[in-house]
Parts: C-alpha cells; sequence; structure tokens
C-alpha cells in the first residue's frame, strides 16, 4: 500500500508551490531494487533525501545518481530507482521555480540538478535543518520561510498577463487555440511564446498539450464503458490515433499500457 500526505502552504507560496508531499513507497522492499517509470505531471520537484536516487533519462539512454536534487519540468519519460522512501517532496507549479529563483526555466526541461545549481550555498543549510527537525510542523515551517525569503529577493515581481493566460489555458484543459488566448489577451502569440519559454521553458502550444494529456491520463484505469475513442473526443483529440500518438509521445507506451500500470509514486497525482 503506498502511504501518500500532502500539506499545503501559506496561501503567498502556494501560487508558485503546489504542495509539500511524502510517501513510503520506496520503504517496502518489493519498489526498491527495481526502476519505475516517471511520465510528464506538469510539476517539478525539489527531492529531499539523504539515501541513493538513480534517474535514467529515457530518451538519452543515461543513468544520473543523486541524493537531493531538482527535478525540472518534464516533457519526456524517466525512469528512477530508490533504496527508501525521501524525507520529503516539494512540488513546484510549473512556474513556480521560475518566480522563486529566477533561474530560465528552459535550463531546466527534462533535466534533473543538484540543488546547490538553482539555490545556491545556502541550501545546504536549508537541507540540513530540514533533516535535524524530527516533525512536519517544524519541517513545513522551515520551508515557509525559506521560499518566503527567496521570493523577497526576486527584483521582478509576478507576471500579471502570464499568470492570467496560464490560468485561462489550465481552466481550459489544454483546448483553447493559443491564437484565441492571444486575442482574448489583447496580445501577440509571440508575446505569450516568449513568456512560455521564460515562466516554463516550453512553448504554449507543448504546455497546452500536456495539460490536455495530463486531463486525459488522470483516472487510474479506463472507466467502465469507455473506450479509448470516448477518452480521446471527449479531452479535445481529433481521433484516437491522435490520442494514442500523444501518450506514446510523453509517456513511451499506448495509453492501453499506460492504465493497466501500476503508477506506483505517481499513483496520488493521476487520481
Amino acid at each position: 500500500m503506498n502511504h501518500y500526505f500532502s500539506y499545503r502552504l501559506s496561501p503567498m507560496l502556494s501560487k508558485y508551490i503546489d504542495c509539500v508531499w511524502g510517501e513510503d513507497f520506496f520503504n517496502h522492499p518489493a519498489n526498491r531494487s527495481r526502476f519505475h517509470r516517471i511520465v510528464p505531471d506538469n510539476s517539478v520537484e525539489l527531492v529531499i533525501t539523504e539515501h541513493a536516487v538513480e534517474r535514467r533519462l529515457l530518451t538519452k539512454g543515461e543513468t544520473q545518481h543523486f541524493t537531493s536534487h531538482l527535478a525540472g519540468f518534464k516533457t519526456r519519460p524517466q525512469e528512477i530507482k530508490l533504496c527508501r522512501s525521501c524525507l520529503l517532496s516539494i512540488r513546484f507549479r510549473p512556474h513556480g521555480l521560475y518566480c522563486l529563483t529566477g533561474i530560465k526555466a528552459q535550463e531546466l526541461v527534462d533535466q534533473n540538478l543538484s540543488p546547490e545549481l538553482i539555490f545556491g550555498s545556502d541550501f545546504k543549510l536549508f537541507e540540513e535543518q530540514l533533516f535535524e527537525t524530527d516533525n512536519w510542523p517544524g519541517r513545513l515551517e522551515l520551508i515557509e520561510q525559506y521560499f518566503r525569503k527567496r521570493l523577497a529577493r526576486q527584483l521582478s515581481g509576478p507576471d500579471p498577463l502570464f499568470e492570467a493566460f496560464l490560468q485561462r489555458l489550465e481552466a481550459g484543459k489544454g483546448n483553447i487555440p493559443i491564437t484565441q488566448l492571444a486575442g482574448y489577451f489583447n496580445t501577440s502569440i509571440k508575446t505569450l511564446e516568449r513568456k512560455c519559454t521564460l515562466h516554463l521553458g516550453i512553448t504554449p502550444k507543448k504546455y497546452s498539450r500536456l495539460v490536455r494529456l495530463f486531463n486525459a491520463l488522470s483516472t487510474s484505469e479506463i472507466p467502465a464503458g469507455r473506450s479509448l475513442t470516448d477518452i480521446a473526443y471527449s479531452n479535445g483529440y481529433y481521433d484516437q490515433m491522435h490520442f494514442i500518438k500523444e501518450v506514446k509521445y510523453f509517456t513511451g507506451m499506448p495509453p492501453g499500457s499506460f492504465f493497466q500500470q501500476d503508477l506506483g509514486i505517481q499513483q496520488a497525482i493521476f487520481s
């Protein structure tokens, strides 16, 4: 049984950090000694752990080894193997890390990096304090303080146009044409592309595809009485083949296989 739990931070930080979460999935012996597939889930994760983590980039054929690390925005599947569950993970909203660090998001897409490269030398003290704190209220307070300070350091404030655009795109589940969104906000497609590349690291069109895919896959199995064609049409795909092609591209497997597999560590995200 995968025990997953999550906590929200203050409204000030919740605009940028979706949640702080933990699990005991990798404390079960059967889950430790094998790789688990991780597919794009429209998040950026800061993983805090003292234990070994392996991440295999399937499209590059290389394996990286970490303890604590930053997993950037994913557009392609990866595989991970852990020897024990992490202390905790901080899940950022897709654009949240840029707002808190000023790091150009395109540098983080499909990358896994040492946190010091993103947050600087003060990250080590923050990490040590988390390891030394044995209760969740204390850890959450440390996280709140750390990221409030980071937010206060940023020279540029929020981008109202981009945030309104992102909210409307996500509310439309990735099915509103970018030309229509540009017209709605009385701006150009090039402006939206520039803002998305800066904040998300990818184009608005690609993010729309990922939002639509996430909504289509956010069920633990194919609902009774529904076919892949039903799911495709109800989520804005041209037809079943269009849906299959998109799922294969982003997850590395056909939708039937995705719905049948044990989602493991991502079960709570896609349910």
